[in-house]
Parts: C-alpha cells; structure tokens; sequence
C-alpha cells in the first residue's frame, strides 16, 4: 500500500510540475488535449491550483464555444464587430478552438467589392462562389428569392474577356484552316438565305391577302353603290322590300377599314421588296468580298499566325509578358505594333482584321477593370471605366450597367454631401453631426473610395466647427491662420497655395486688414470643388492584379485549351519565312521591317476580278453587313423600289449606310 500511495504521489507530482511548467509556458491546448489532462488528473486525485485553472480555462472555452455558435456565422448573419471581438478574446485563452477560430478569421476576410467582412445580409456568385452585401450591389433579400442565378460584377467581366478572346480565336482558326474558311463562309451564306426566305414567305403570305382585300372591296362598292348615292331619309312609310340588306357594321366603315388595310399590305409588300433589292446588293457584295479576300488570302493567314504566335498562344513566357495589357488598360507595345502594321498594309480594311483592334482594346479594358477590384477602388477609377467603355465595341451591356448603377449611387451620394456641407457666408453655428454620422455610414452601402468620407471625417472629429469667411468646415484641406482674429481661413477662399504660405511670416485676414469683404459667390465653395465627373481624368490603376484574367488568355502555344479554340498551325512552307520575318520584327518593335514588310504586301497583292454586274461596291469588306439587313426595314428606308438604270447608284448607297 505504502508504495502505491508512494507511486501515485510521483505521478501525481509529475502531472502537476508538467501542467505547470506548460501554463508557465504560454503553451496552448485544444479542448480534446484539455479533457484528456483533466480526466488524468481526476483519476489521480489530484486537488492543486494547476488543477483549477485548466477547469476554469475549459469552462471558459466552452462559454466562448456557445457564443460562437449564437453569433450566426453558420448562417450568415454575423456581424464584423462581434466576430473581431471574439477573435481577440481568443487570442488569451490556454484552451483553443482551431476550427472554430479558422471559420471566424475566413469570415473576417475581404469579401464583396467593397473588401468588408461578411456582415448581414448577402447573395453568392454562382460562379465564384464569391459573397456580396446585398447593399453594395443593390440586391434586397426579397429580391434575391427571385433570382434562379447570380453573376457577380467580375465574372461579367471576365465573362467578357473570354468573349473578345475567342472572338480573335475564331478569326485565327478560320483563316489558319482552308476547311474551316470554307465552312465559316457557308455558314454565312446559310443566314443570309435564311432571310431571303424569310422576306419571299412574307411577300407569299401579303399578296393573296392584299388580293382577298381587292375582291372584298370591289363587292362591297358594287352592292352599296345606291345606297350611297341615295341616302335614307326619315319617313313614315315602310322600307321598300327590295332594298339592300343593312349589315351590322356601316358599309362606309367597312369600307374605309378595307382601305386602310390594303394600304398597310401595299406598304408592307413594298417594303418586303426593298428589303429583297437590298439583300440581292448584300449577296453580290459578299461575293466580291470573298474575292479580294482569296487574292489576300497569304496575306491574311500570315497576319493571323502572327497575332496568335504574340498574343493568344505565345511559345515563351517573355513573349507572353510582353503581349499583355498594360495596367492602366492600354494596348500592350505588342498590340500596338500589330494594329499598327494591319494599317499601314491596308489589312485593316477586311473585318476580320479590324475588329482585332477592338477586341485588343475591350480585353484591355477588362484587364483594368478586374485589377481595379481586387481592392476597393476609387470613385474616380471606375467613373473613368464607365466614360472608356463608352468608346469601346463588344462590350456586353450587363458589367456596364451595373457599373452604371454604382457611380450614380455614388454620384447621388455626394450630392447629398455637398448639400449638407454648403458653406453659408459668416455663419458660427456647427453642423449637424448627427446628419454628418450618418451619411458618413450610408457610405458603407457604397463600394468605392470616396475623398468625400474622409473630409466627412475631419468634420466629425472637429465637432461639426465651421470657419473661414465662406463658413465652410475644416475639410482637411490647407488653411490659414489670422494673427489678429485667429480665425482659420482655407488657401483655396483666400486664394494662397501651401507653398507660398512657408515664406510667410505674419498674415491677417481681408476683414482684418480692413479691406473690401469679397462677395460670398467670388469664394470657391465646397461644392464647387468636385471633379466634373462627366468626362473624369483617368487615373492610373493599383499595382494588384487579378487572379481571375489569365494572361494569355489559352496559355501559351500547344496547351489543350488553345488547341481546342485555334486548331494546329497549319502555315503552308511557302509562308513559313514571311510570318517569322513579319513575327520578329513586330515582336523587336522593328518599325523599319514592318513598313517594308506591309510596303511589299500592299503592291504585291492582286487585283480581284470582282462581280460589278449588279453594284458598284467601295473596296470595304465587310463579312456581317448581313447581319444588319433586319434593321434596314426602318420607316426611313421603306421607299418605293428604284427601277432602272439607277439600280446600281441605290445599290452603292444602301451599302454605304449599312
């Protein structure tokens, strides 16, 4: 017995000195390392301070444990102030909670456009998974149980991306392919059949119902001929018995209701032939298209290779480097020089050559965007966005619209501040800082940088104080001391910079020096001092870049991806020198190879032997003119059809306009 009692007290002693020397420590345990110390202890017996404390410490967790668990953040109604707080009330305990502590920091990272932690209310991207405030993006909770599906602001924009890329893919694959050339040709003459049927079964369905109108009419006129010559006068005498038989609706109504019909079907008979005469001028231009193009073939195949070989599917990740979109959503020095070269060798008057301009300019564009958000950016960044996008084609209406949405919360926001903040002249009494608080919160709902929160700040801080002659507040901005009156004046109202105001010594306000008072519309006024956001300055974009843009954009040369969208390289021997000659000097910036290169394809290419029977056609190729024939119907264009010998001059025109 002496020797158990004897071998418990050392193990007993052991555990304590081990539970000590780990307390001393700082050392941390889980909540299943703490239990299992405790049930150690417990079946030793043992009653020490050591003891107590990993009691209260578990206790303590388990407490911690519980509030986690009510704060909401399995559902997502945590608020950011609770969960910080319970992070750093972690931060002291001997008892942890890894798990626990990992979901509260994850909910504390970055989420939405605006940065913030997951706070109330918010919908996920169905794409990125990605979480957004409901107010940052306009989006109630009632309207969100509508929505099937969400995309966020980002992935519209990389939805766009990948658009404008595959574009450029498409022009690639079909000139690096004879059989996919062949077939994209097809597929357009396959439209632009579609719509001579469509225009043929309109006139086939118009005709007999003008003719049924015609007969109907005629019938009408013959049967009530006397009756509208002899109209009936109110008479006691019975009705003769062989009088015509009166219809429920009025002859002469019926009448005028057939007239307008076949008014409405001659129009629209006409009409339809128009549109026929047009779509006959579109075909044979398409024809003569398809000829200049196959006298431009080499050159057209070259210059594609080319564009895939710097740009799309670059060899090495120099190259690839080097193609990409600079960060303030300009053309890269590689784009540049290829647009440049298509211009100067005349390429850029086929379509497939000139919307690689386009396309390059709308993936710059998108590259800028996704870099501006991977932080919260600045009010004057997107606005500039939104003014770019203006110029831009291809861009989908939906990330422009909701940036749209955006600045013009953030546009009626500031002039919800500049109001409040108008400086009224001599006026002593402070501002609401109550109004000021809470505008300055209703900035949260708002997912960008605004200096108007900051000069908010200021306000709030000093209490709302106004100064200065205008009885402006202290926004932040330089101002001046009188040394008689001791009034602040700002540097923009008394019109004195910070630079001219170190050499200055002693200085005393107008009203001091008893000078004239200015009138109060001669100070520059707070809110005279926004930026006119109509046609903002463009500001250069952060540093960060975007991880959901991949440069290039199917990974360089060989890779699945860029395979699967371009096909193999398939540039003939024969063009083999031409295109390495032509990637060389475009990739070195080599200005002098290119102007001899496109000096040599531009009077080296042939002469088309194009079809000018039916049109005369300006040497513009356009590939998709077919495809604004629908609009061509308009109210404007809807002239009776030209015959004769000016067939050709209307032909010319209607494909000018188009």
């Amino acid at each position: 017995v002496v020797q158990r009692v004897r071998q418990n007290a050392e193990e007993a002693d052991l555990w304590t000195r081990a539970l000590q020397d780990f307390i001393a420590s700082g050392g941390k345990m889980t909540m299943q390392e703490a239990k299992a110390k405790l049930a150690e202890g417990d079946k030793l017996n043992i009653a020490c301070n050591e003891m107590k404390t990993l009691r209260t410490a578990l206790r303590t967790a388990r407490n911690w444990l519980q509030r986690v668990k009510k704060s909401g953040i399995d559902t997502g109604e945590a608020q950011g102030g609770e969960v910080q707080s319970l992070i750093d009330e972690h931060r002291g305990f001997l008892v942890i909670m890894p798990d626990e502590l990992m979901k509260l920091k994850q909910t504390m990272q970055g989420s939405c456009l605006c940065r913030r932690p997951y706070e109330g209310f918010m919908i996920g991207c169905d794409i990125c998974d990605e979480w957004y405030h409901g107010a940052c993006i306009s989006v109630s909770a009632v309207q969100a149980d509508k929505v099937d599906k969400y995309i966020c602001l980002r992935c519209s924009i990389s939805k766009v991306y990948e658009g404008c890329a595959s574009s450029i893919a498409g022009s690639i694959k079909k000139w690096s392919d004879p059989g996919e050339l062949k077939k994209a040709r097809s597929a357009d003459r396959q439209r632009h059949q579609r719509k001579i049927r469509k225009e043929h079964r309109d006139l086939e369905r118009l005709e007999p119902e003008m003719l049924k109108s015609q007969q109907e009419l005629e019938m009408l006129k013959s049967t009530t001929g006397v009756i509208d010559c002899q109209p009936c006068q109110e008479s006691d005498t019975a009705p003769m018995q062989d009088a015509p038989v009166v219809l429920e609706k009025p002859h002469h109504d019926r009448i005028a209701d057939l007239n307008e019909k076949l008014e409405k079907t001659a129009q629209a008979i006409a009409n339809a032939k128009k549109r026929l005469e047009k779509l006959d001028c579109i075909s044979t231009h398409r024809k003569n298209i398809e000829l200049e193009e196959d006298a431009n073939k080499d050159s057209l195949r070259s210059f594609f290779a080319v564009v895939r070989l710097a740009i799309l599917a670059p060899e090495q990740a120099v190259i690839a480097a080097k193609g990409k979109p600079r960060r303030d959503g300009t053309l890269s020095t590689t784009m540049e020089s290829i647009v440049r070269f298509a211009e100067e060798s005349t390429l850029s008057r086929f379509t497939d050559v000139s919307q690689v301009k386009s396309l390059f300019e709308c993936i710059c564009w998108c590259f800028r965007a996704q870099a501006l958000f991977v932080s919260k950016p600045r009010f004057e960044d997107i606005s500039s966005l939104v003014f770019e996008s203006q110029n831009l084609k291809g861009l989908e209406e939906k990330p422009i619209r909701m940036l749209k949405s955006i600045v013009h919360r953030a546009n009626q926001w500031q002039t919800r501040v500049a109001k409040a903040l108008t400086p009224k002249k001599e006026e002593t009494k402070p501002y609401d800082v109550g109004m000021l608080k809470d505008l300055l919160l209703s900035a949260r709902d708002i997912p960008l940088k605004m200096a108007e929160e900051l000069k908010l700040q200021f306000i709030i801080d000093d209490n709302g104080a106004r100064y200065c002659m205008c009885g402006g507040p202290s926004d932040g901005s330089f101002m001046m001391c009188c040394d008689r009156c001791d009034l602040w004046h700002h540097g923009k109202c008394v019109e004195i910079a910070s630079t001219r105001a170190d050499g200055t010594r002693l200085w005393t306000c107008m009203k001091c020096s008893f000078s004239n008072t200015l009138d109060h519309d001669d100070f520059l006024t707070y809110s005279e001092d926004r930026r006119n956001s109509s046609q903002p300055r463009i500001l250069e974009s952060s540093d960060a870049e975007s991880d959901r843009i991949a440069w290039p954009p199917f990974g360089l040369d060989g890779s699945e991806k860029a395979l699967q969208l371009m096909g193999k390289p398939q540039t003939s021997s024969s063009l083999k020198g031409v295109v390495s000659e032509l990637y060389h000097a475009i990739i070195s910036e080599d200005l002098h190879a290119q102007d001899r290169i496109s000096q040599s394809w531009f009077h080296s290419k042939a002469e088309p032997a194009l079809d000018r029977s039916n049109s005369q056609v300006a040497p513009s190729a356009n590939n998709n003119i077919h495809d604004q024939a629908d609009s061509s119907g308009s109210e404007a264009d809807m002239d009776s059809p030209v015959k004769g010998d000016t067939n050709k001059i209307e032909c010319h025109e209607t494909l000018s306009q188009l």
